[in-house]
């Protein structure tokens, strides 16, 4: 630990160097000017100092030569230097600006001092531009240009008057002594000439030839967002952004154009200015510059194995030169869940519904609610007089057992969770320099309350960026970049199980009829058994901290400016993660003295630490070959390495429950685990660009990776890509286009890349060390596990993309369309190998045993305009993104075609089961349909009026599913699809007079979800009698109201309990649409005019209040939010994805914040 501490105090220390050398450069002048113009010194200062010189260009004098050195001296006495002796007058105004005057002028305008100034604006052929805004910088005062193109305003001598346009360049003038301005302004190629970051370099937007997405700075900034994953969501095209939960912290899930591997992960590979990374949830979202996202093979070659499913590059935010800025951005925000269960809490109610669920399947009466609440019927007519009554008691005394007995109406939903949870954030950022050295600082503190009202969860994570270059010589520079994150996280646990989800053990144990407190203060059996008292005990939790600190120093070269450069860097970074829980006993009573504990008396411990290492060579040649050739050339070698070792500690017997410590514990079991998991990748690779007269492009790359997770005569595998381009629009017969079309790119790229996504160790066979769980002789006996079979070959899955699509831009850049089509064939999946004999004893490996094809299409269209409103500007840009894609397993290790597995042909998220008719009316409907005792209706397996009405559909006289095979699945049928289809985004912004509004939708169109097993939010008491009473069961069929047209059929328990049972097999009755539209963010803001906020000494003052996920329009039921209805939070038990829906809430936020900058 301590020489951790010594090397992150070396990599602050350095980072407070770079910020100590770029103020002092920043402040004081050093030069040296021999025999040379007062015109040319001029321009020497302005190079060497962050100030503007303001002059006519015949000014007398600026052609006096002087000679002059000067050495760390400030402004005031350099100036004092250069214009002694001569006929020149200077004056230093705010903002750093010079004047310079004739010194005999006396009468002459001063800055400040107003006059009239007019002029025409007209376009390079000199046709006049109509309704271009003329502005003086800084002030609320301006107009537009007439019919003519002419204008006339009123403006201050030394103010600087804008000239803007859509789809032109902007201009700037200032104003001097003349009175007539003609300007005339260039077509905004910016667009086109838009930098995009690639792998391991630039390019220019118009020159790219592969499919590439861009999330710039104004997606990321226009809504407060807590992590890096969630600004992608919905802003561009073909990435699927997944949130499982509401938990602060959670993990996002991305996958960039559907499935590529049944088995891997299908996570891109994300890239941190340069640095590969596991996981972008560390990073501040207030440092990022901006996002490119590498969608086909070619462009992400030149990543090779690291960049099978796709590479999401992040840039962060780089020093600015000039003086010392800064930027305060602080917000408070406040949520509420976007869906409540509606739950039925009446005590009797839910009595009622659980005797019909429980006598309809068993065909007796209870004798207890789920072996822990005591039912008779005698019990339940008081429940019913307390009901009539609501002045009863809600607790009272048995006479008999001498124990409580309860008839409350409690809401444990209400009793969990708070009605408002809050939030604040504070970030800041210092950023300076010039020519010589500059550097970027920034820090940020984001803290989150829980949403639980008892032993609430606490988030909080600290994040500090340096960042700094140094130019040694003009060929040399060095740079660095520090990160730091610090996170912890405080969640409550079950006593009893600490992987127990507790809205699981709300469904089984929470009954409204028990209540949280007995009269003598003490909780009740039922309120720790349902975990909520558990909660409100405060005893049992888990702390997560994770520290991660990382460093890249790199090293740049350019022997010849702009044609050969070089860059070395190397990586270090750690990353320790403690998790520590704790778990004790619960004291709870069931009658006057009758006191009891639940629970258990243990703490474990999880300690990871992660030291990753990586280092990068790479070189780029760009020769000088006329206007008509562009050549680029790069290549470069890579090194990563990654060590992770891991420890588990677990001990019980707590000798002071509210000292958790291993010294302060007496138990005898205790466990010692330790591990680790090396591996490490290298490569060298490519990339060659060429272009002719910009309008012929092509690009080839490749890369060839080794990696020890394979064995050695499978590690190395080679990667390789090509692409082209053809800018129809530079055609010399579309010269008749050119008034209203900027740009037509046609675009193609093939490329193959391996995918290496593999745990380590796979090929090698292992044993481990255990102990028996039983006690032989005199105690437990430690052994060693045989090893399990290994795959007969490991290596590299292979990706082969193609890639057809489309560039259009039109009407000055205010019309921007992209396509693009694609098709990706995976080969060699990891996946399970052949089916081996039952008798062998063990499971078969996996290997590189399937293929996989994946076809899909993106279309991003997008306007942006503005016009005259009351006499200023709006603006205004819209934005839709609709993407979909689709994947078939086509080769698999399934000889009998089984239904239960992956099998050639199965379209990824097909769902079997079968097709429902409707509800048996009578006897007679029954005894004249299809046999249907496959199916287990109750455990007297007795079908009756109001039972579902399953289809025959092979028509053999009996409801079935064969043998579950393609070739005899009896009446299955494919009834589903639960993978996403059909995604958008649809982002609309406006800006007039500092008021800026932006709405963000997003949805997905198509998506089928068959709830699981144990999803009680949906099943309720058709899954266990005793589970969670629904009000939207009240449309069943009952025999007082026998409605054939009812949704539910007869309330019958453990209907979806298995596959055996009616609802445990998915069927099309109960399959729930869950596609969604979802206004995911709406953000209101205003700016404060400049000629207010500069009397503050600020530069800028905005306020702004946003909203996120404030409307969700969708048909899924009204228990669940379709952004969160798979299974349950990831660091508990989840039940393979049966628990559906218990996943921590997803969050309504509101957020009102306020951005300085000075």
């Amino acid at each position: 630990m301590r020489t951790q501490l010594h090397i992150i105090f070396r990599l602050v220390m350095f980072s407070c160097i770079l910020l100590f050398v770029s103020q002092e450069a920043s402040a004081q002048i050093t030069f040296s000017v021999k025999n040379q113009t007062i015109r040319q010194t001029i321009r020497v200062i302005e190079k060497k100092a962050d100030y503007s010189f303001f002059y006519t260009d015949k000014l007398p004098g600026l052609d006096q030569k002087i000679s002059l050195t000067v050495s760390n001296e400030s402004i005031d006495a350099v100036l004092e230097k250069v214009f002694k002796g001569s006929s020149i007058s200077y004056k230093i105004e705010s903002g750093k600006q010079v004047v310079l005057t004739l010194k005999s002028e006396q009468n002459a305008p001063q800055k400040g001092d107003k006059k009239t100034i007019t002029g025409v604006v007209a376009d390079r052929r000199g046709e006049p531009l109509i309704g271009v805004t003329v502005r003086v910088e800084g002030e609320n005062i301006g107009t537009a240009t007439d019919i003519d193109g002419r204008f006339s305003l009123e403006a201050p001598v030394g103010a600087k008057i804008s000239f803007s346009y859509i789809g032109y360049v902007s201009q700037s003038h200032t104003v001097n002594k003349q009175n007539i301005y003609n300007v005339s302004l260039s077509e905004d190629s910016q667009v086109l000439e838009e930098v995009v970051v690639v792998g391991y370099g630039f390019m220019k937007r118009k020159d790219i030839t592969t499919a590439v997405s861009v999330v710039s700075t104004a997606d990321i900034e226009e809504r407060p967002i807590m992590t890096a994953a969630q600004a992608i969501q919905g802003k561009a095209a073909g990435i699927q952004v997944v949130q499982p939960s509401g938990m602060p912290g959670s993990g996002v899930t991305i996958r960039v154009r559907g499935a590529t591997s049944v088995q891997a992960s299908n996570e891109p590979l994300y890239v941190v200015d340069g640095l590969p990374s596991d996981d972008i949830s560390n990073i501040s979202p207030n440092d990022i510059e901006s996002m490119q996202i590498l969608k086909d093979a070619s462009s992400a070659a030149v990543y090779g194995a690291r960049g099978t499913f796709g590479v999401v590059l992040i840039t962060t935010k780089n020093a600015q030169k000039g003086g010392v800025k800064v930027n305060y951005n602080g917000s408070f925000s406040f949520s509420q869940r976007t869906v409540e269960p509606d739950l039925v809490t009446n005590g009797l109610q839910w009595t009622d519904d659980f005797v019909e669920a429980f006598v309809n399947n068993k065909g007796t009466m209870p004798t207890s609610i789920n072996n822990i609440f005591p039912y008779t019927p005698e019990w339940h007519e008081e429940l019913r007089r307390h009901d009539a009554n609501p002045d009863l008691p809600k607790v009272q005394i048995n006479e008999n057992t001498g124990q409580y007995e309860y008839f409350g109406n409690t809401d444990w939903d209400k009793l969990l969770y708070k009605d408002v949870t809050a939030g604040t954030d504070h970030s800041m950022s210092i950023t300076g320099g010039n020519d010589i050295a500059n550097f970027y600082v920034s820090g940020r503190f984001f803290s989150q309350d829980g949403i639980y009202r008892a032993n609430t969860d606490d988030y909080q994570r600290g994040n500090f960026r340096a960042k700094g270059s140094i130019k040694i010589k003009p060929w040399l520079s060095i740079d660095n970049n520090f990160d730091m994150m610090h996170k912890t996280y405080h969640y409550p646990l079950i006593s009893y199980d600490q992987t127990l989800n507790i809205q699981r053990n709300m469904e089984q144990q929470g009954f409204p009829m028990a209540v949280m407190y007995n009269p003598d203060g003490s909780l009740t059996y039922s309120a720790v058994y349902c975990a909520v008292g558990d909660f409100y005990n405060e005893s049992s939790y888990q702390d997560q901290t994770t520290l991660q600190y990382k460093n890249t120093f790199g090293v740049n070269i350019t022997p010849i400016k702009d044609v050969l450069k070089f860059r070395g860097d190397f990586t270090y970074v750690n990353t320790a993660y403690k998790r520590n829980r704790v778990l004790n006993y619960v004291p709870y009573s069931t009658g006057p003295e009758q006191f009891a504990e639940k629970g258990k008396s243990i703490m474990m411990d999880n300690k990871d630490e992660t030291r990753y290492m990586a280092a990068n060579l790479n070189g780029t040649w760009t020769p000088k070959l006329g206007k008509n050739h562009a050549l680029s050339v790069m290549g470069g070698w890579n090194l990563e390495t990654s060590n992770k070792d891991t420890f588990y500690s677990e001990r019980d017997g707590f000798l002071f429950p509210d000292r958790p410590n291993y010294d302060l514990m007496d138990g005898l079991n205790y466990k010692l685990e330790q591990g680790d998991k090396n591996w490490s990748y290298v490569g060298v690779f490519y990339r060659l660009n060429y272009g002719y007269k910009g309008r012929y492009l092509i690009e080839t790359s490749g890369r060839y990776d080794g990696s020890s997770k394979f064995p050695v005569n499978e590690m190395w595998g080679f990667f390789p890509s090509a692409s082209a381009a053809w800018r129809i629009s530079e055609e010399k017969f579309m010269e008749g286009t050119r008034s209203w079309l900027d740009n037509l790119k046609l675009r193609f790229s093939v490329g193959t890349l391996g995918n290496g996504n593999v745990d380590p160790y796979k090929f090698l066979p292992t044993m481990s060390i255990d102990k028996t769980g039983v006690i032989v002789g005199d105690g437990q006996v430690n052994y060693t596990s045989y090893p399990g079979l290994i795959p007969n070959n490991l290596t590299w899955e292979k990706v082969t993309t193609y890639d057809v699509g489309v560039d259009v831009d039109m009407f000055k850049n205010r019309l921007t369309i992209g396509f693009d089509w694609y098709r990706r064939n995976t080969t060699d999946m990891y996946t399970v190998g052949p089916t081996l004999p039952e008798v062998l004893g063990t499971t078969q490996p996996k290997g590189n045993y399937a293929d996989l094809k994946t076809k899909g299409w993106e279309l991003t269209l997008s306007w942006r305009d503005n016009f005259k409103l009351a006499g200023s500007d709006f603006h205004y840009g819209v934005k839709f993104m609709l993407w979909d894609s689709q994947s078939w397993i086509t080769k698999y290790n399934n000889a009998t075609g089984k239904l239960s597995d992956y099998y050639e042909g199965y379209r990824i998220g097909d769902i079997w089961g079968y097709n429902i008719e409707g509800l048996f009316t009578s006897y007679d409907e029954i005894a004249n349909h299809a046999d249907q005792d496959y199916i287990k209706v109750s455990d007297s397996k007795i079908w009756q009026p109001g039972d579902l009405k399953f289809a025959d559909l092979n028509g053999d006289g009996k409801i079935d599913k064969g043998a579950q095979t393609l070739s005899d699945h009896g009446d299955l049928v494919i009834v589903g699809n639960e993978e996403e289809r059909y995604h958008y985004g649809f982002n609309l912004n406006v800006g007039w007079k500092g008021i800026g509004i932006s709405a963000f939708f997003q949805g997905v169109g198509k998506r089928d979800w068959y709830p699981g097993q144990e999803t009680g939010f949906f099943w309720g008491k058709y899954n266990r009698p005793y589970g969670y009473s629904l009000k939207m069961h009240e449309n069943r069929w009952t025999e007082e109201n026998p409605n054939p047209n009812a949704y539910w059929p007869r309330l019958v328990g453990y209907s979806s309990e298995n596959g055996g049972r009616p609802m445990g097999t998915p069927n099309n009755r109960y399959m729930q649409d869950a596609s969604y539209l979802r206004l995911k963010a709406l953000t209101v803001d205003y700016s404060l005019p400049l000629a207010w906020v500069s009397k503050l000494g600020l530069t800028g003052l905005k306020i702004y209040f946003t909203g996120e996920n404030l409307f969700t329009f969708s048909n899924v039921c009204e228990n669940f939010d379709p952004e969160v209805i798979k299974g349950g939070d990831v660091d508990l038990k989840d039940r393979k994805g049966e628990e559906q829906g218990y996943s921590y809430p997803m969050l309504k936020t509101y957020t009102v914040g306020l951005n300085v900058s000075f």
